[in-house]
């Protein structure tokens, strides 16, 4: 089993009611295998600064360099929704089993047909494969 780990920020702006103004900020965000785990840096005041943490923006600035723009969420009304457990053959019209499968992915065959099925949860989109590997229009 693999685990995909990425480091992730969100940059934008909040009205802040203090300063009355709109103030930047940065959110960081661990993702394992799609998981989004919110990570806080740490602002340590010192005595001996005057109440400053010297670290912090050097924290902030290494955390913001290796970390990826966080990926925008997907327009769900645009994806065609697709249900991998009802898709029919395009050619006997019975329903497809599912051949294998993983967390964005769908295989499914046709038993009778020999055809096999291809669909993507991330894009919405299925298609359809003859026995030759050739694509099938649906």
């Amino acid at each position: 089993m693999s685990v995909e780990i990425k480091l992730y920020k969100k940059e934008g702006t909040y009205f802040s009611q203090d300063k009355q103004k709109d103030v930047p900020y940065t959110n960081f965000y661990l993702s394992i295998n799609g998981n989004n785990i919110p990570i806080e840096v740490k602002y340590f005041p010192n005595d001996k600064f005057g109440g400053r943490d010297p670290g912090y923006s050097g924290r902030m600035a290494v955390m913001s360099t290796f970390a990826e723009f966080f990926p925008e969420k997907e327009d769900t009304d645009k994806r065609s929704v697709v249900n991998p457990h009802k898709v029919e053959c395009p050619k006997c019209h019975k329903i497809m089993r599912i051949d294998d499968h993983d967390n964005e992915s769908y295989y499914l065959a046709c038993d009778d047909c020999s055809i096999s099925a291809f669909f993507s949860k991330k894009s919405g989109e299925l298609s359809f494969k003859d026995a030759d590997d050739n694509d099938i229009p649906f």
